[in-house]
Formats: C-alpha cells, sequence, structure tokens
C-alpha cells in the first residue's frame, strides 16, 4: 500500500510512515484551524528549520528584479543577514 496526495505517490504504508504521515495531517489542520485558514487557500509545510524554510521560499517563489525582499530586525539568528 502506498499514500498518494494529489496525483503524487508519497511513500509506502509501514507501519512508522503511516503514523508519521498521520501526526503530520493532525498537526496541518490543528495550524490551519488555530489560524481560521482554509486549506483550500493556504498550505502547511513543515521544514527542518528557519534556514531550510527561507531557503524554500527563497527558491521557489517567483521573485522578480522589482521584488523586495524584508526580514524583521527581531528575526532569528539563522535568518539575519
Amino acid at each position: 500500500m502506498h499514500y498518494h496526495i494529489g496525483s503524487r505517490l508519497t511513500f509506502s504504508a509501514t507501519q512508522s510512515s503511516r503514523l508519521s504521515f498521520e501526526c503530520a495531517n493532525e498537526a496541518r489542520a490543528a495550524l490551519l484551524s488555530f489560524l481560521k485558514a482554509s486549506d483550500k487557500d493556504y498550505t502547511v509545510v513543515f521544514t527542518a528549520n528557519a534556514t531550510a524554510a527561507l531557503k524554500l521560499v527563497g527558491e521557489s517563489y517567483p521573485f522578480t528584479n522589482q521584488s523586495t525582499l524584508v526580514l524583521g530586525v527581531d528575526s532569528h539568528n539563522s535568518v539575519r543577514i
């Protein structure tokens, strides 16, 4: 058995992978509920740390030459420039 998200195959359904999948989905649902956000409009993505999250955004957001990325002065140490 394999899990599918949309049209993508994600992983084999071993007991541990199934539990991880269910826990992550519960956490996503809880966070969206807390923020009163719809899963139709928002996607929750878990990353290893702040650096990985910024790298993901930096590499996937459609920035242009006129775009600006603003980071707060009170950002975490790994986020500061």
